[in-house]
């Protein structure tokens, strides 16, 4: 009886202890595609896409403030946005993506369309800072070719680059 108590006793610690496991993520964050969602008006005009990708940052410092606007996060600085959208349109001549910035749907505004975005301020609870997850980026398709790619990454508060993906082709035709 001894002996069953004591192999309960060892097999419950391996469990507690199994279960305690912490992943570990590098402090560079990293990320993966995942899909693309195409969303219709009722007159069945594509009007925006989901993009849709999953994150990993080993410290736990994604996303600003909404008023986090200082130095590196000001305005005009490169930091401003954490999330950075490349636009690119297929060439039919070439047979290549090229890199386009797409005029402003505002008639005689010289600004171009603007895809970057500022993510969500997250903070990991408890001791482990480690942060996985998954983010959905809305984006408006007003001026998108019939063929386009994004190419895209993210900074880290520490202003760490994470790696760049690419999108497959989107057909908005």
């Amino acid at each position: 009886m001894k002996k069953l108590t004591l192999y309960i006793a060892i097999g419950f610690f391996l469990m507690l202890s199994a279960c305690k496991k912490q992943e570990t993520f590098p402090i560079i964050p990293q990320i993966s595609f995942k899909e693309i969602t195409k969303n219709y008006n009722t007159q069945g005009t594509l009007t925006s896409i989901d993009l849709k990708f999953d994150f990993t940052d080993g410290d736990g410092d994604i996303g600003l403030k909404q008023n986090e606007v200082s130095t590196p996060y000001a305005l005009n600085s490169p930091y401003y946005y954490d999330l950075m959208i490349d636009y690119l349109e297929f060439d039919k001549k070439t047979g290549l993506f090229v890199h386009i910035y797409p005029s402003s749907p505002i008639e005689g505004d010289t600004a171009h369309v603007q895809y970057n975005a500022r993510l969500p301020y997250l903070v990991p609870a408890g001791k482990n800072k480690t942060l996985k997850g998954e983010i959905t980026q809305n984006i408006n398709t007003f001026g998108f070719g019939e063929k386009v790619r994004l190419d895209f990454f993210i900074y880290d508060r520490a202003l760490h680059k994470s790696n760049v993906i690419s999108t497959p082709m989107i057909e908005t035709k």
